[in-house]
């Protein structure tokens, strides 16, 4: 046999059930301005997330052996499982004692590896937002559409979505974000929901120059076919950051899902970064330090097995993001059937770079800093379009 094993969940086939309640209003502001105010709520359940069933016993069958510290003890009858505190999986095991805890012990002590199971129907999610949009048609040359919205999430996935936890699509992933999956509510892993706000648009404006409208509207054609047809435009999008991950280093034999760090009562979770400190060159440099990582340590360090930190820490937010896209065209009629734009567009016009969520990595040393910039260069293009 390789190294890990495929099974397909006998209820695989079962449809993963999303149920959403919307409710809102739309309020005429004006003749042309429409304001719309929203909530939706969607709850999720049967969602396909293969990570949350693994090859491991429940977490006190670990605690348990780990304290009597027999787990690496060879098992190979019933005699020295007894000595070991395990039970006797079957006649022939051989393996060691954490092995014999599995659901699947012949695949732990001959493969090693974990089970990758496909299609099990274990995710949930809750979902709620408040949305605000303001839709503003076409009137003395401005349209306009910009909407708010501010969730508030929580289920068995990662606010980044991540390798595995995905909840929608297999990962084929050997380890699960969650530290309890015999107990995949939200108390038993100490989850909490998360809150984010989003704000995105566009806005266009025709220049009102030109023949009808409130500049140059006599001038001769050859004044109108210069300032007329001009429109500026913008894209926007911008949202807050979502709550990191901080996983413990510790390890235990046989055991596939993650074990959380340990978060001190009254931790200092807020940001300490300042981008103007930033040296790139020196990530040692106290003023890279994002939040204290004096917060943290492994539950081994406080003598236990498992820690408390959830599978994000709610209330370290990563960076958040903003981008704004521009553009200039030149509408011209050649002739009646004849038509031609020209345009130039802007894409991160402001050219920004973002600076990547510190190291989270509890046994790094740079752990709590910032340590790289991400983001791409501001991007020009020039187009012509002939229509006819």
């Amino acid at each position: 046999m390789n190294w890990g094993m495929v099974s397909v969940d006998p209820h695989a086939l079962l449809p993963a059930m999303n149920n959403v309640v919307n409710a809102g209003v739309q309020i005429e502001a004006t003749q042309n301005t429409r304001v719309t105010l929203n909530y939706m709520a969607t709850r999720g359940t049967h969602l396909k997330d293969g990570t949350l069933q693994e090859n491991q016993a429940p977490n006190s069958a670990y605690t348990a052996l780990m304290n009597k510290g027999t787990e690496w003890n060879w098992v190979s009858d019933a005699a020295s499982a007894a000595a070991s505190g395990v039970p006797y999986p079957y006649q022939g095991f051989s393996g060691f004692a954490f092995q014999a805890l599995a659901p699947f012990p012949q695949v732990a002590s001959i493969t090693w590896g974990p089970i990758f199971n496909v299609g099990s129907p274990l995710g949930w999610s809750n979902y709620d937002a408040f949305q605000a949009e303001v839709d503003h048609r076409t009137s003395h040359g401005l349209t306009m559409d910009m909407s708010y919205t501010f969730a508030r999430q929580l289920g068995t996935f990662l606010p980044n979505g991540g390798t595995a936890g995905s909840n929608f699509a297999e990962t084929w992933s050997s380890w699960s974000v969650l530290q309890n999956i015999y107990d995949r509510s939200a108390g038993a892993n100490f989850m909490q929901p998360y809150n984010q706000s989003i704000v995105k648009g566009y806005v266009l404006y025709s220049l009102p120059f030109g023949k009808g409208r409130a500049f140059f509207s006599n001038g001769n054609r050859w004044v109108d076919g210069l300032v007329s047809g001009w429109t500026i435009g913008t894209v926007l999008g911008y949202r807050t950051g979502t709550p990191m991950s901080v996983y413990s280093s510790d390890s235990v034999p046989g055991l596939f899902s993650a074990i959380y760090s340990d978060v001190a009562h009254g931790a200092d979770l807020s940001s300490h970064f300042s981008s103007s400190n930033f040296d790139p060159n020196n990530l040692a440099n106290p003023g890279n330090k994002y939040f204290n990582p004096g917060g943290f340590s492994n539950p081994s360090s406080n003598g236990q097995l498992f820690g408390n930190s959830g599978p994000y820490v709610a209330g370290l937010n990563g960076f958040g993001s903003a981008s704004e896209d521009a553009e200039l065209s030149k509408d011209f009629t050649v002739k009646e059937h004849l038509n031609v734009q020209f345009r130039i567009e802007y894409f991160d016009v402001f050219n920004r770079h973002y600076f990547d969520n510190p190291d989270t990595n509890i046994a790094d040393s740079h752990f709590g800093q910032v340590t790289s910039v991400q983001g791409t260069h501001r991007v020009g293009q020039v187009s012509l379009r002939v229509a006819w």
